[in-house]
């Protein structure tokens, strides 16, 4: 065994203790897998800044679509929240971080309470928003604005795939 080679001591150990740890560690996987993460209400303040505000939502957006539970994003009633750059290059560019399937992102609410969020206009070309093939995503009383995807309408906001 190449743990001989190192320390007898430690191989010995290994050899004693490797069925209990492989049985705790499949333990400790097998409950993390059937584990759900619980659903967030994600409320933004408006900050004076815009850009501010574009911020927090990206980092929002990104907690909420890597959690496989189902997220509800308030956003603060007459705010606006200005995307200044892409946050991935997919399909052109995207302010916000990809909203994956249903399984991966859980159904994402965002409760626009009649806020805004757009794309900075003297930022480089990208949309504000793509939603992947089996996602859920609601969006309630949202303005999306300035979306600039070059090679589509130079007005789309979002793109679904």
């Amino acid at each position: 065994m190449l743990l001989d080679s190192f320390n007898p001591n430690l191989s010995r150990l290994s050899r004693l203790f490797h069925p209990a740890l492989i049985l705790l560690l499949t333990c400790n996987f097998v409950f993390a897998a059937h584990q759900r993460a619980d659903a967030a209400n994600i409320a933004l303040d408006c900050d004076p800044s815009p850009i501010v505000n574009g911020i927090a939502l990206v980092a929002a957006v990104s907690s909420a679509a890597t959690n496989p539970a189902d997220d509800i994003i308030k956003l603060t009633a007459g705010c606006t929240y200005t995307l200044s750059v892409p946050n991935n290059p997919t399909d052109g560019g995207n302010g916000l971080p990809l909203i994956l399937d249903v399984l991966v992102s859980g159904k994402i609410t965002f409760d626009g309470n009649g806020a805004t969020i757009n794309r900075s206009s003297s930022s480089p070309n990208f949309r504000v928003m793509e939603v992947l093939a089996g996602s859920n995503v609601v969006l309630n009383n949202l303005t999306i604005s300035g979306g600039f995807p070059a090679q589509w309408d130079p007005k789309l906001g979002i793109h679904v795939t």
